[in-house]
């Protein structure tokens, strides 16, 4: 009985080991079950902050779209007032002296010779003029001229002039 006695004490032992080590166990497995739960909350909160910078990140992208269409539309804008700046352009002023040296050039050249009795002189100028009009750096107006290529037969400028005889006062 002893031996039993023995084996039974041995037993116990071994028996209280094992629950020794179960319990060691099961307090590293509650451990590890309340690190993956931590794990898991931090892969949710993860995963959601992932999927708002993904949204935000679309949103960007749509943005940036949206922007880039608005400058393309700008910068065709911006092209074309700065074609339009390099456009000739007139001055009342400019435009008054052109025709006036016109005028005295015709004058000049519808001259006729001492011994005619008859001279010739511009007694009507109309012009119709087909421009633009706009205002420079000095707050002067001025005309803006077509470019050539911009040039059509409603675009242009009619420019009507009577030449009239004149006798010459013989002294």
């Amino acid at each position: 009985m002893a031996k039993v006695q023995k084996q039974f004490t041995d037993l116990k032992a071994e028996l209280d080991n094992a629950k020794g080590i179960l319990v060691q166990k099961d307090a590293q497995l509650s451990d590890k079950e309340k690190t993956i739960a931590q794990l898991q909350k931090n892969l949710r909160s993860q995963t959601d902050e992932y999927n708002a910078v993904l949204k935000e990140n679309k949103a960007l992208k749509a943005t940036v779209a949206d922007l880039t269409s608005k400058y393309t539309v700008i910068l065709e804008k911006y092209d074309a007032i700065k074609a339009e700046a390099k456009r000739p352009i007139a001055t009342p002023t400019q435009l008054a002296g052109s025709f006036k040296k016109a005028l005295e050039a015709m004058k000049k050249e519808l001259k006729t010779s001492e011994e005619s009795s008859v001279g010739y002189v511009v007694s009507k100028l109309d012009v119709i003029l087909k421009t633009g009009i706009g205002v420079d750096e000095k707050e002067r107006v001025t005309f803006l001229l077509p470019k050539v290529e911009e040039v059509t037969a409603e675009h242009l400028s009619t420019v009507q002039f009577s030449i009239r005889a004149v006798p010459k006062v013989r002294k």
